[in-house]
C-alpha cells in the first residue's frame, strides 16, 4: 500500500452536475448531464485511475445545435 495521498475538493474543476461514476477494469468513468455554464462539455465523460486525478476524454452525446437545456 502505498503513503497517504490527500486532495481537496473539488477533485475537478467547473460544474460536473449528477455524477455517476462507474468501475470498469480497473479505471473509474464519470459521466454528468448537461453543464449549462459551457454547453461544449455537455454529458462530459471524465476517467480515472485513483478517483481523485480526472481527465476529460469527450462528450457521450453529439452537441444539438440551437437546443438550450436550460429552458
Amino acid at each position: 500500500m502505498t503513503g497517504a495521498r490527500t486532495f481537496t475538493n473539488p477533485v475537478y474543476p467547473g460544474t460536473f452536475a449528477d455524477p455517476f461514476v462507474l468501475r470498469h477494469g480497473g479505471r473509474y468513468y464519470a459521466y454528468g448531464t448537461n453543464n449549462i455554464e459551457e454547453s461544449s462539455n455537455a454529458f462530459e465523460i471524465l476517467r480515472s485511475d485513483d478517483l481523485v486525478t480526472w481527465t476529460s476524454i469527450g462528450r457521450a452525446l453529439p452537441a444539438v445545435d440551437g437546443l438550450d437545456a436550460r429552458h
